[in-house]
Formats: structure tokens, C-alpha cells, sequence
């Protein structure tokens, strides 16, 4: 009932709406309530729509967000939801979070249906063993053993929709993902704001917890008045994130973004986290993966260049090795400055300090000293700085001359340091220093209390 002008002009004010909204090129159908003109084109549109979805493969283990929890006379307790990621079957062992409970599946039924087992996008009913109703409720998360854990801290990319106000650092939200509504603040790493139509990796403080993976998408609303700002994506779940003026920080949260536009929850995950080494354990938990799957993965990402085995079941991240050889740079100085004598530490004291085995030296020392600008050298199977000379203190080279000796006139009788100390008339002190000095240069070996 309108002029051509008119319409024209609503066509593009909806255009520019759902655009500002995040629904950009959308399709804007008029239809006339008087001559039904449009309604054809209405069909064909979301015909269109509905062929042209391919539902989101996630190959992760099982996980499921409840809807509705009830109890069902003679069956107990029955949860459903739409599962996110992976396939569950009767009998199976699930955890109930935040609880940590493990719960048995007894009966699943698909819209209705009587079923052997549900997988991810299907509208599902789970009838379990093991748990009250009163002990689920909505929000609540049904997941394979071992793989999530409830968080109170995320990592997330976050896009501000309003036309005409701005994110602030610690500012307080209404965050909203799955079947979960918290409460939360948004911590901006600048600490400075979120422009209109603008995005930003964030942290996200939440003041309960839940259970969320590397790729969720959530939405974020103001508290007063209550309106919704924007939402994004998850990066990573847990506290676990390199400190803002560690080296390679900025680099870690641009390389996370790119792998999050690849889907690649995985390396997003790796890329914006505070682990610069990784355990193979750590690596399969966090991909959510079966384990044959998993470790197809991880070879990819080997292969790829992105990790490097470290052969002692740890796994480096390549792109942090500027934090790697900082670290290493500072440990090493200190030792230094602490054991003048030494030729260098030792794998286990240096492998402590980035919580892994000492069997991940060889490989993790010789990726460091390969490294170009680096610092770090293998001193007689040791790691020291490059910078570094062992103290030439006369008096301790003349008793390391004479511990020698006794050592080799000794021979094959192990000479024990309590007869050195007593045959060479020298404290004990000084005899472990020696002998420290001597082990270094691999002139002896110790056993024991023997040499």
C-alpha cells in the first residue's frame, strides 16, 4: 500500500539494520498483505536457505548442554539438549559437570524416538543411572570422561554490534553460551575499550562456573538496561595465557584469531596459551578428540612445523620459542651466577624449570641453541650461556688436580669421598666442589658415595 520510493527507502534502512547486526547480504523480500505479491519469492528464498546449510562438523568427543531436566515414573531421570560435538550410545560412562559425577546412559530417544545412540545437531533425550533430578539442572554439561573441566576464566575473540557505544576494560556483562547465563566482567589486554562494529581478543571473568571448548560462540548483554552488546567466540577455557609483555604475546593472540577463522580450535587453543611446552597428555585432552584422532592431529601439526616432539613425550610450540629462550636466558644467568665453576646445569634442574622430564633435554636444548639470536650452548651435555666460562680459581684447579689423582691411583676400588677428605686433609665443601667440576668434564663418574 506504499509508493515505490517508500519501500525502496525500508528496503535499505532493514538492509542496514540486519548488516550493523551482523547479518550482512541478506536477503530483503516485500510482500503485499492486499495482492500477496512477494509470497513466492518469500518461498523460494527460504527454500534457498534451507538447501544451502551444511550442519557444522565437530568430530570432538560426546558433550551436550541440558535443556530441560524431569523425571520420568519408572524411568528416573531423563536430560535433554542438542549435543555440540560427538556421538553417545546406551551404556555408555558420561561426566556430569560442574560435578565431576560419572553417570550411565540407560535409554536415549531422537525426536521421540526409541534410539541406540545420538550424535551432535540431533535433538536428544538422555535416561541416565546414577543421578537424581534434583542433582542436574539447565546450563548443566553431559560429557565423555576426562576431556572438560568447568572454568571461570576464557580467552575469547569478542565483537562489539552496538552503532554508538563502547566495550570497556572490567566492564560487567550478562554472558549467555549453550544453556548457561552468568554473570561476568570483560577484561580488555590493553585495557582500553571495544569501538562500535569493532572486535578484540579478551579475557572473560565469569563469576560461576562452566563448561565451554575452543570454538563455542557466546553472547554478551549490559545489566542496565539490558541489552545485547555482541558475542564472539571462545579461544581457550582455564587461566592459562602468556603475560602481556611476555615475548611473542601479541604474536600468540594474532596467530589464535587466524587459526579460530580456520576452525582450527586446536592450534587457536595452543597459539593464545601460557604453555610453551606441552605434554603429550595435555595435547590429547585438549584437542577433545578420540585418541586415534588426536594423534593424527598432533603428527599434522609436527609435520606442519607448529610443534616439535621433543622425544621425552613433551611437545614444543615453535611460535613461542622467543618465550622459550627468555626463560632459558634468565634460568641459565642465574645458575651462572650462582656456580661460577660449573660448566653448565645439568637436565633435570634445567627441564624443572619448564615442568617436563628431563628425557626432553637433548631435543628441547638442541632446538634453543639453534635457534637464530640465541644465547644458549650445550657445554659438555649441559645447557649454559654462550657468554659463559667456568670460574679458574687457582686453589680449586690444584685440588680438582689432586681429587684426580687419588681417583686414578685408586682405580678400579672407587675411591670414597670419605678417605678423600681424610688422606687429602680438605673440607668436604670443597671436595664436592671438585668433584662437581670434575663430573662436568666427564674425568669421573660418580656411584654412590664412590668415584
Amino acid at each position: 500500500v506504499v509508493d515505490e520510493a517508500t519501500l525502496g527507502r525500508r528496503r535499505d534502512e532493514i538492509s542496514r539494520f540486519m548488516t550493523d547486526n551482523g547479518f550482512p547480504d541478506v536477503p530483503v523480500v516485500p510482500v503485499s498483505n492486499v495482492t500477496l505479491d512477494g509470497i513466492s519469492e518469500v518461498r523460494n528464498v527460504l527454500s534457498g536457505l534451507v538447501e544451502s546449510v551444511v550442519p557444522r562438523k565437530d568430530v570432538r568427543v560426546f558433550r551436550m548442554n541440558f535443556e530441560r531436566v524431569f523425571s520420568v515414573k519408572g524411568f528416573g531421570t531423563v536430560v535433554s539438549g542438542i549435543p555440540l560435538s560427538g556421538t553417545v550410545r546406551i551404556d555408555d560412562e558420561l561426566e556430569l559437570h560442574p560435578s565431576g559425577k560419572r553417570v550411565h546412559v540407560k535409554a536415549i530417544q531422537n525426536y521421540k524416538h526409541e534410539a541406540q545412540e545420538t550424535s551432535a545437531g540431533t535433538c536428544s533425550a538422555l535416561n541416565l543411572r546414577g543421578i537424581e533430578p534434583e542433582e542436574a539442572g539447565r546450563g548443566m554439561t553431559l560429557a565423555a570422561p576426562g576431556f572438560f573441566f568447568p572454568v571461570k576464566s576464557l580467552i575469547v575473540e569478542i565483537s562489539n554490534i552496538g552503532a554508538d557505544f563502547s566495550v570497556r576494560h572490567n566492564m560487567e556483562v550478562k554472558f549467555h553460551s549453550g544453556t548457561s547465563e552468568l554473570n561476568a566482567r570483560i577484561l580488555l589486554f590493553d585495557k582500553g575499550s571495544i569501538g562500535p562494529g569493532r572486535s578484540s581478543a579478551a579475557r572473560i571473568r565469569l563469576d560461576d562456573v562452566v563448561v565451554l571448548a575452543p570454538g563455542d560462540k557466546f553472547i554478551v548483554r549490559s545489566l542496565s538496561p539490558s541489552a545485547t552488546i555482541g558475542g564472539g567466540t571462545v579461544l581457550l577455557c582455564g587461566e592459562s595465557l602468556s603475560k602481556r609483555n611476555a615475548p611473542g604475546f601479541s604474536k600468540g593472540i594474532d596467530a589464535a584469531l587466524d587459526s579460530l577463522r580456520k576452525s582450527d580450535f586446536f592450534q587457536a587453543a595452543l597459539a593464545c596459551s601460557g604453555e610453551s611446552i606441552v605434554e603429550h597428555a595435555g595435547l590429547l585432552k585438549l584437542s577433545g578428540l578420540v585418541p586415534t584422532e588426536a594423534e593424527a592431529l598432533i603428527s599434522e601439526k609436527v609435520k606442519g612445523g607448529f610443534l616439535i616432539a621433543l622425544r621425552g613425550g613433551a611437545y614444543m610450540i615453535r611460535m613461542r620459542l622467543d618465550e622459550l629462550l627468555s626463560t632459558a636466558a634468565k634460568t641459565l644467568k642465574s645458575f651462572h651466577d650462582r656456580n661460577k665453576l660449573a660448566i653448565g646445569m645439568d637436565a633435570e634442574s634445567f627441564c624443572r624449570t619448564f615442568k617436563i622430564k628431563a628425557a626432553n633435554f637433548a631435543a628441547l636444548l638442541d632446538a634453543l641453541a639453534s635457534a637464530p639470536g640465541s644465547e644458549i650452548k650445550s657445554a659438555g651435555g649441559k645447557a649454559a650461556l654462550k657468554s659463559f666460562s667456568p670460574g679458574t680459581n687457582p686453589k680449586m684447579l690444584e685440588l680438582k688436580a689432586k681429587v684426580l689423582a687419588y681417583v686414578e691411583k685408586t682405580g678400579v676400588n672407587c675411591a670414597a669421598a670419605g678417605n678423600i677428605v681424610a688422606d687429602l686433609r680438605i673440607p668436604e665443601a670443597d671436595l664436592k666442589a671438585a668433584v662437581k667440576m670434575l663430573a662436568d668434564e666427564k674425568s669421573v663418574v660418580v656411584i654412590g658415595n664412590h668415584l
